[in-house]
């Protein structure tokens, strides 16, 4: 077989298709999508990341621009395995023109295909490729392989990748089959400037915190990559050739893409002035009299934090317990890098009461870099009947910017890709009930948005006593 019938059958392995059941009228190749996702997670880590979350993966690396190009390959790792028949024949009229190009689909692969995900498949691709291309041993490339193979939402065993190409071999193919994944995963592999003596894999050990957050990351990656009005599909029946690997800068398309999507940049938090007074002042100026000493002993121990901690704050009702962790939580965002603030409380009607203050003093903060609106959102299960939240500007392709806005300070949006359940958390500035931060320590699904979500923010439980 030549490389150049390779690299047609490669060209023809399809990642979407619409209508997904019944006649084809649009399509993408799978080449596609991966490139797609590679772009979104270099824009992202670029433009939205926090620092602090930057610092804890490259810390696990040689330098912060190697933990960059692994979450890069990562995420233009993420969908190799749907090059298998597993999951080829889903689409009937697409899986027959890869037959016409030579990758032969079995028998029994629609009834069995169930017995292999395609997420699955992927993470046995990388570890074939890491077995291959580098020093880690067996039980080392798990650590890579399990952020592939979870981007569904939820881990596989190491026993399930590592068996997947010989307990399922006719679902997960043969013969040219390997040949399209190999080319496949060397593509991206070459587009995001990873090779086999990139660094010394021997000694690369990822802890299991930034394993989630790499993992958090490759599935949002890959949700944006997959909007359909953001990265358009093909015409059924255009197949364009498989292109070169041109190195990790965006293509325009992805450019254009990330354009409409409009993911404003993350808060960057100012060191706050050192006289408290002068401070409470600027973000409370509705407050009733001078700084407190509660709110005032809260900042300085804020400031004086060398490394993340807790301040726990004990007060009577009425004494500024919230202004306080206010405080704190913008201190301490300026100094550990943090990008948001996820406010905790007990119950969905102290939430929406938070909720308030929370844009007030939101509204309140400077915005020297002029990027405007920051987006909020209410976590509870019945944050929809919440009038004030119902009734924030919605931003997407522009932002919104109101006339009554002052031009150096905040404003609050709801941005239309940070709604829904799972991905409210992924905002800058949540206020919600205390269980979201709790259910990140359960195994359940999608529990790495979660870790993202919360790995770049100030977290408070403000009404500790009185």
């Amino acid at each position: 077989m030549t490389r150049e019938t390779t690299q047609q059958q490669a060209a023809s392995v399809w990642a979407k298709s619409d209508p997904f059941v019944g006649d084809v009228e649009h399509w993408l190749p799978l080449w596609q999508h991966l490139d797609d996702a590679a772009d979104v997670a270099g824009m992202l880590w670029d433009e939205w990341l926090a620092p602090s979350i930057r610092s804890a993966v490259a810390a696990s690396m040689p330098s912060e621009g190697d933990a960059r190009r692994l979450a890069v390959w990562l995420a233009a790792s993420h969908d190799l395995g749907k090059a298998s028949p597993a999951f080829a024949v889903q689409g009937r009229e697409l899986c027959a023109d890869m037959e016409h190009l030579g990758l032969p689909v079995g028998p029994m692969v629609r009834q069995d295909r169930a017995k292999l995900r395609h997420e699955i498949a992927s993470g046995a691709i990388l570890d074939r490729w890491l077995g291959r291309y580098t020093s880690l041993p067996p039980h080392r490339r798990d650590q890579l392989t399990c952020i592939v193979g979870g981007h569904h939402g939820s881990y596989p065993s190491a026993v399930a990748v590592s068996s997947a190409p010989i307990e399922q071999s006719s679902l997960f193919g043969t013969g040219a089959w390997i040949a399209v994944q190999d080319l496949l995963a060397n593509r991206v592999a070459a587009r995001t400037g990873i090779t086999g003596d990139w660094l010394d894999w021997s000694t690369l050990q990822l802890p299991q915190q930034v394993q989630m957050i790499l993992t958090g990351l490759v599935v949002m990656a890959d949700w944006i990559a997959s909007d359909s009005d953001l990265f358009p599909l093909y015409p059924y029946g255009c197949v364009p050739d498989l292109p070169d690997p041109v190195g990790d800068t965006p293509s325009a398309r992805s450019l254009a893409a990330w354009s409409r999507l409009a993911i404003r940049a993350p808060w960057q938090p100012l060191a706050p002035p050192t006289a408290v007074g002068e401070f409470f002042a600027d973000r409370f100026p509705a407050a009733a009299g001078p700084v407190r000493p509660v709110q005032e002993e809260s900042a300085r121990l804020a400031a004086e934090l060398t490394e993340p901690g807790l301040i726990v704050i004990e007060a009577p009702m009425g004494e500024g317990k919230t202004e306080a962790a206010m405080l704190a939580a913008e201190t301490m965002a300026a100094t550990f890098g943090l990008t948001g603030c996820y406010w905790a409380l007990p119950t969905q009607a102290t939430s929406n009461a938070m909720f308030e203050r929370m844009l007030g003093w939101l509204e309140q903060l400077p915005d020297p870099q002029g990027t405007g609106s920051q987006s909020v959102a209410l976590v509870h299960g019945k944050a929809a009947l919440n009038e004030t939240y119902t009734g924030l500007p919605f931003a997407r392709a522009t932002g919104t910017v109101r006339p009554e806005d002052p031009p150096d300070r905040k404003t609050a949006a709801v941005h239309e890709w940070f709604r829904g359940r799972k991905r409210s958390i992924l905002a800058d500035f949540v206020t919600g009930t205390i269980d979201t931060v709790l259910f990140a320590a359960l195994v359940s699904r999608h529990m790495m948005l979660r870790h993202l979500g919360l790995a770049g923010c100030s977290k408070s439980a403000p009404r500790v006593r009185g």
